[in-house]
């Protein structure tokens, strides 16, 4: 376990070097005028920004790389995952915090694998549509955010996407800010919480269905992989499929290994991907509090009441994951939320009920539209 969690490092740091060297190679453009074309790679509704995977610079083929676009001011259009884009626009550096606590373009897109942004002059030019499995992810999110704006209102609807698919750009600020000094942020970005609730829900669906393990198993993979697409892929939702589905398929394999190892494989994955997610926040908070949860939780909840359970496992959990997460989130983001092992008691079940309702309407609406509606 100790040798694989050394050899992420080693790669991740060996690769991020070989990466860190070669995304320079355009500094010499650097506040000038280009054309790039590629393909988006991540791209939410409200947001003015997305990123692009650039295959062509200047109607050239190059080795392709990331950049951050920021769409132009009058362009309010919303592309789509997997489209081929091209933009004109100046390329220029992020920006560095300029004060103790500010945001840190600079840092958070390195976490991304980004070392160029584009200010686009004007709309982009769209050159060729989504593949095929991104082109049914955009139309079942198109469906969905549809069916949330007629039957809810403008607000409820926004919410709901904020929920199930992680568009916190589409809550009101003020709202969202005191989330996040509640510690109830976690609440609006894909995770466990939202995988974990699918999944349950599909096995136990398919426990009364004559299914051998491994057609469940794949039905189960399809379902996960796809919902991880509709919530943008971020690293929560992957790492939460990939614990589930490896589970699942070393358990019946009789090659179960412990959680350290579990993820550290799929760490390791992410690391191949992006090697600068060992600086992502989302990939560190994550991989930390399912690692913790995993390791300290039962030990910790052997210094708890024991009655009533449901109570104290439900405390102990969010104890241990506010212990874990308090250093780091004090870390990044300057900000203590203290109470927040207490809200979490109380808002967390109701996500609990919120979720698997949500999820079983969206489901219910792939089947029948008025099944949907109704839930």
């Amino acid at each position: 376990r100790l040798a694989l969690y050394v050899i992420i490092f080693f790669v991740g740091c060996t690769y991020m070097h070989v990466s860190q060297l070669a995304s320079h190679h355009y500094d010499a453009l650097l506040n000038q005028e280009v054309m790039v074309g590629g393909k988006v790679i991540s791209s939410l509704k409200e947001k003015s920004t997305l990123f692009l995977r650039v295959e062509t610079l200047d109607d050239r083929q190059v080795s392709p790389f990331t950049i951050q676009v920021k769409k132009a001011y009058q362009d309010d259009s919303h592309y789509l995952l997997g489209e081929h884009l091209s933009f004109v626009g100046k390329l220029t550096a992020p920006q560095v915090a300029r004060n103790l606590g500010g945001f840190d373009e600079a840092k958070y897109l390195k976490s991304k694998g980004v070392f160029y942004k584009l200010k686009a002059k004007k709309e982009g030019v769209k050159l060729e549509k989504a593949s095929t499995i991104f082109g049914l992810v955009n139309q079942t999110r198109t469906h969905l955010t549809s069916l949330f704006e007629k039957e809810l209102r403008p607000k409820n609807a926004r919410f709901l996407e904020g929920v199930l698919f992680g568009e916190r750009g589409l809550l009101e600020e003020d709202f969202y800010a005191l989330s996040q000094k509640m510690g109830l942020a976690h609440l609006f970005a894909v995770s466990g919480l939202h995988v974990g609730f699918l999944a349950l829900f599909i096995l136990l669906v398919f426990r009364f269905l004559p299914f051998k393990h491994f057609l469940l198993l794949g039905v189960l993979a399809i379902l996960l992989i796809y919902y991880t697409l509709l919530s943008g892929g971020v690293p929560s939702a992957i790492r939460a499929t990939g614990l589930i589905l490896l589970s699942l398929l070393l358990k019946k394999c009789l090659h179960y290994q412990d959680l350290p190892t579990l993820l550290g494989w799929i760490l390791f994955a992410l690391v191949l991907d992006n090697p600068f997610a060992l600086y992502d926040i989302g990939v560190i908070l994550s991989f930390s509090l399912a690692l913790g949860l995993g390791i300290f939780n039962a030990k910790l909840r052997g210094y708890l009441p024991q009655k009533p359970k449901a109570l104290w496992n439900a405390f102990g959990i969010s104890l241990t994951a506010e212990l874990i997460s308090l250093p780091l989130i004090a870390y990044f983001f300057y900000l203590v939320t203290p109470f927040s092992v207490l809200y979490n008691l109380i808002f967390v079940p109701l996500f609990t009920i919120l979720v698997p309702l949500a999820l079983l309407s969206c489901l219910l609406y792939m089947v029948s539209g008025v099944l949907g509606a109704c839930g």
